[in-house]
């Protein structure tokens, strides 16, 4: 798949479209980072969120990718820690949130944040996502729930559930029993010697087995 990426991001986006398989052609945006024909993304590292929150280019930004046809999704990547080890942030907490949630409610525009330090990988894993979310929308999965998985009931044996209630045993002990004595009455008249011969049988639970057998 061709993805669209402007030329003034850093390496580390090429690298990591270019890991998931990506098609990267490098041009100069004028709204958006990461385009397809049906996808724009806007990638903003905190720091970078924060300062265009301040200056007034978020709600620019967000206004314009209001108005575009194609399904528009602002990526934030790293850790409000992060900039505050760099400078003073001049700016709350609840107003960095508050921003977030505006981004989703007044202007319509997706919001992902990958809230992770970006020396530890943050850039990569939100390659991934912003791929993800391109090939998505281009096999037009947008709007199309995806199918509820049949659950798949696992049914146990008869013989083996009634060796896990007349010892209280896993399943896995249970089906051990029944494969080495056959039935429950094979485990019943079983000696100590013979129940030990079990894997996960010990000394303990065999007596236990065999004293609960002939109570």
């Amino acid at each position: 798949m061709k993805v669209n990426v402007d030329y003034r991001e850093g390496a580390d986006i090429f690298r990591g479209l270019d890991a998931c398989g990506a098609d990267t052609n490098r041009v100069t945006l004028d709204l958006g980072d990461i385009t397809t024909a049906k996808t724009l993304i806007e990638v903003k590292r905190m720091r970078d969120f924060i300062d265009s929150i301040l200056d007034g280019r978020l709600d620019s930004q967000c206004t314009r990718m209001m108005d575009d046809d194609r399904v528009c999704v602002v990526l934030i990547i790293g850790t409000i820690e992060e900039v505050e080890q760099e400078y003073d942030l001049r700016i709350k907490r609840p107003s960095i949130w508050g921003a977030m949630g505006s981004i989703m409610v007044r202007y319509g525009v997706s919001l992902i944040w990958v809230d992770k330090p970006i020396k530890y990988g943050a850039v990569r894993e939100a390659m991934y996502i912003a791929y993800k979310v391109c090939r998505g929308v281009e096999d037009g999965k947008v709007g199309v729930p995806r199918p509820p998985r049949k659950r798949v009931s696992k049914r146990i044996p008869k013989g083996i559930r009634a060796i896990m209630r007349a010892y209280g045993v896993s399943e896995k002990l249970a089906r051990a029993l029944h494969k080495k004595f056959g039935s429950l009455r094979g485990v019943g008249v079983a000696g100590k010697a013979q129940l030990q011969l079990v894997p996960g049988i010990g000394k303990n639970r065999a007596k236990l087995i065999y004293t609960t057998a002939r109570a």
